[in-house]
């Protein structure tokens, strides 16, 4: 299998394989599969799919985990979140108010294609 067909041409494959990644090595945080499923606040069958790289999360599943696991969004991507601030910044997008639509805050699309628009983004 090639890189393409593994990823797919969208890209969508890589981001269900990468979460997928993150949520094995979030999991192993835990005594027991069991633990995590709990802590988790996700039924056992979505936990599962999104474990095998299946399933087609929200953003504000993907929060409620996050949530669960006392982490911020970014830290459940795996990503450095002073890192990403930064970056964030220099594109002038402000990290908080981008942080707060993952939330389920200010949710209207307008607000947030405006903050995109005056950065240039």
């Amino acid at each position: 299998m090639n890189m393409t067909e593994l990823l797919g041409r969208d890209g969508e494959r890589f981001v269900h394989l990468w979460l997928m990644i993150r949520l094995h090595q979030i999991s192993k945080r835990h005594d027991t599969f069991e633990a995590f499923l709990q802590s988790s606040g996700i039924s056992k069958g979505t936990l599962w799919k999104l474990m095998r790289g299946e399933g087609n999360p929200t953003i504000s599943l993907l929060q409620r985990i996050a949530d669960s696991q006392k982490m911020s969004f970014i830290e459940l991507l795996g990503l450095d979140p002073e890192s990403v601030q930064k970056d964030l910044e220099k594109v002038g997008i402000d990290a908080e108010q981008l942080a707060s639509f993952s939330k389920g805050e200010k949710r209207t699309r307008k607000t947030l294609a405006k903050m995109l628009e005056k950065s240039g983004a």
